[in-house]
């Protein structure tokens, strides 16, 4: 989509924002049980045997090329496909667009400092400052709106996500991730929520 993108609008500039790939699966796999279905994007015309998902025939999120190799994989390995495929693309944009026109914001730095991230990015894109951006900025900053909940709620997934990193090793380190730290991190939140469960 990006090359189609840069065939529109050749002098345009992008802004790829970075979120911690935990957070993205684990609302991702949240999506795909919405008890109301509202992330069921697709309509598939082979029948879907995926483990806990009761939905013979309707796709979450992404149509992944290869989507029929999943149909009867657990969600973990779904959704952590769905990831890689889509960060695969990212990449291939960012060495497509160049440096001059790719612009990388880090989500968890924008939450925690909104203007100053904001004002960073207005330099980058050679626009003037602008007050009221910053200002709404700093007091409507939505993580995001499918969750009560704001960054960090990806542990309630850990022991699945445990299952996910391993598959997009690759594209997260290609991304900038520390994918030995964020692993480590997640076994002990695995450990910790079995604790938890055991008591």
């Amino acid at each position: 989509r990006i090359a189609y993108l840069d065939e529109l609008f050749p002098d345009a500039l992008y802004v790829f924002v970075r979120r911690d790939p935990r957070e993205v699966i684990s609302s991702m796999l949240n999506g795909w049980r919405h008890p109301l279905g509202r992330f069921r994007s697709y309509f598939v015309p082979e029948t879907l045997e995926i483990p806990g998902y009761d939905h013979a025939h309707q796709w979450c999120f992404a149509l992944i090329e290869n989507w029929r190799e999943f149909k009867s994989k657990p969600l973990p390995s779904i959704v952590a496909e769905q990831w890689r495929q889509l960060a695969q693309g990212a990449l291939e944009g960012r060495r497509m667009i160049g440096n001059e026109r790719w612009h990388e914001l880090d989500l968890a730095e924008l939450t925690a400092d909104p203007a100053n991230q904001m004002s960073r990015l207005l330099k980058r894109l050679d626009l003037p400052p602008d007050d009221k951006l910053l200002e709404m900025a700093r007091e409507n900053l939505i993580v995001n709106p499918m969750e009560e909940s704001g960054p960090g709620t990806w542990q309630e997934n850990a022991a699945e996500l445990l299952q996910a990193l391993p598959i997009i090793r690759n594209e997260m380190q290609a991304l900038g991730f520390d994918f030995k730290a964020m692993l480590e991190e997640t076994q002990t939140a695995a450990m910790a929520g079995d604790h938890v469960e055991a008591y």
